[in-house]
């Protein structure tokens, strides 16, 4: 959507030519494929953890830090490959929209 408002703002002339129908299928597709990744990733590490002993979650949503508190197991590799995903979630736009300023 950022690039969307950069090329309204910045080319309003060009804004049809570069804008097709098919840009915004690629950038829907790239932002639903980045959201799945994660959500994968997340859930893949979160699942291989050993489970054992008292399995009531207190907390309304099954998020993976209230899970990770449950596990049995040494919970650093999944925390940082959770970590990790969410700092490439966020740089990935943040640097696109600076880099395209």
């Amino acid at each position: 959507m950022s690039y969307d408002r950069y090329v309204a703002v910045c080319k309003p002339l060009h804004y049809s030519t570069i804008m097709t129908h098919w840009v915004c299928v690629q950038m829907a597709i790239g932002s639903w494929a980045s959201g799945a990744l994660v959500s994968l990733v997340d859930t893949t590490f979160t699942l291989w953890l050993p489970y054992r002993g008292n399995s009531i979650i207190k907390h309304f949503f099954c998020e993976p830090p209230a899970l990770l508190k449950l596990a049995s197991a040494d919970t650093y590799s999944t925390e940082m490959a959770i970590f990790a995903m969410g700092v490439a979630i966020l740089l990935a736009p943040v640097s696109l929209i600076l880099i395209s300023y």
